[in-house]
């Protein structure tokens, strides 16, 4: 599936390490930066979406995450499942609405990595309520998979 990158995660008796970025990387050209979040048990930051162009990726390095995205052509939600080891990076496209849950027991620690830099002044981010209605798809109801 073209919205999923695996990572290799290498875990040992100390923990693990895992690549998390690499240039030669074809699926994820030009990133620009990088960004963590921390989101304590059964947060939800949702919904919003980049209407310039952005294009997001993210990962669960710590906790597991409910990761959803609205697709605008199918009208339909996609989910995705982000936690360690299974290793899994989400693209999130342009112009699609989007949030995150924690569904762990623990904090959660995502990694995002965008194609676009952050404009303080002027940030490419719109919002909707987590009751917002998506054409026809409805109202997303989240759940602790």
């Amino acid at each position: 599936m073209s919205d999923i990158i695996l990572l290799d995660f290498n875990p040992d008796a100390r923990g693990f390490s895992v690549e998390l970025f690499r240039d030669d990387w074809s699926k994820m050209k030009g990133i620009k930066q990088v960004f963590l979040s921390v989101s304590k048990p059964g947060v939800i930051r949702a919904w919003h979406c980049h209407l310039r162009g952005q294009t997001d990726y993210l990962t669960a390095i710590v906790g597991k995450v409910l990761t959803v995205y609205y697709d605008p052509l199918k009208q339909i939600f996609r989910e995705f499942i982000l936690e360690q080891p299974v290793g899994k990076l989400v693209k999130l496209p342009a112009a699609t609405w989007h949030g995150i849950k924690n569904i762990g027991t623990t904090d959660a620690c995502v990694i995002y990595f965008m194609d676009k830099l952050y404009d303080h002044d002027n940030p490419d981010e719109e919002r909707f309520s987590l009751d917002h209605s998506f054409p026809g798809a409805g109202v997303y109801f989240w759940k602790d998979k």
